[in-house]
């Protein structure tokens, strides 16, 4: 697995008020005759993201940063993952007639706004638009793709409004991509109706640990406390005789330890008499 860099190695010049922001790592001639230095600069946040998705997914050398993974395949990052719906554009696109694959990122984007917000039925819609804008249609590898978020929007759709036809909808579409052609789109499907389909875990009160609020614990006041109740006065409390002066003739008394207790040797005589007798028997 590839490490993540805090850092990157960049060629270049290096103008004097980039100290305090790059470390000169060496410096050679350039053909003008100024040091061309190497340096080291900070990631951005972005940069830091792709470097740990790289770890995280394991990327080989042959895979790009357009390709995410998903349950052990590999979708387009611009549908699937952290990238989902942000595809860039120019400026100047709003000053050409847009491609029909393009009109279809414009309106899967706004989907993946109204899903991220909530409105599931919006995003359905949109979905539907954008796969008929797509070349190729729903049988198409970003079709499919765009399918898969369709069923997730119908079953989350059916969650928000208790609503079990929607939730079949949904696992219907996913069924119908177990047929795609392509392969990616098949794996991902079936994954996510797995999920589906599994048993609604039940819970009751004793499946959960009830944690008291310790926000007040300074403030407590066991005496105040309901269901706490102390004793007033001397009451439910044993009393306790005083004894003799420390060091009397009836503190000895009482702290003097008793002997062991004297041993009856007649038992013992009787047995070693018999063990001796046997022995000469014998010889």
């Amino acid at each position: 697995q590839e490490s993540t860099f805090l850092f990157a190695l960049n060629i270049g010049k290096v103008p004097a008020s980039a100290g305090r922001r790059c470390s000169s790592l060496g410096a050679a001639p350039s053909a003008d005759g100024d040091p061309v230095v190497r340096t080291k600069r900070e990631l951005t946040a972005e940069e830091e993201m792709d470097a740990f998705d790289d770890m995280e997914m394991d990327r080989p050398a042959d895979v790009g940063r357009d390709k995410v993974k998903m349950f052990g395949v590999w979708l387009d990052s611009d549908v699937a993952g952290r990238r989902a719906g942000k595809t860039k554009r120019s400026d100047g696109d709003g000053d050409r007639d847009l491609e029909p694959y393009e009109k279809a990122n414009i309106f899967f984007e706004e989907a993946i706004s109204m899903f991220n917000t909530g409105e599931y039925a919006a995003a359905v819609a949109l979905i539907d638009r954008a796969i008929e804008l797509e070349p190729g249609g729903a049988v198409s590898r970003r079709g499919g793709e765009f399918l898969i978020w369709k069923a997730q929007a119908l079953h989350a759709e059916g969650d928000a409004t208790k609503s079990s036809e929607k939730r079949q909808l949904a696992r219907q579409v996913l069924r119908d991509l177990k047929s795609h052609s392509d392969r990616s789109v098949k794996v991902v499907a079936e994954e996510i109706l797995y999920i589906f389909e599994a048993p609604k875990l039940e819970l009751g009160e004793d499946s959960f640990i009830k944690i008291p609020d310790m926000s007040k614990l300074e403030a407590f006041d066991a005496k105040k406390s309901k269901g706490i109740k102390f004793n007033k006065g001397n009451q439910g409390y044993a009393k306790i005789e005083p004894g003799p002066d420390p060091y009397s003739i009836e503190w000895i008394k009482e702290q003097r330890l008793q002997g062991p207790a004297e041993m009856d040797l007649g038992l013992p005589a009787v047995v070693a008499a018999i063990s001796i007798a046997s022995l000469v028997f014998l010889r």
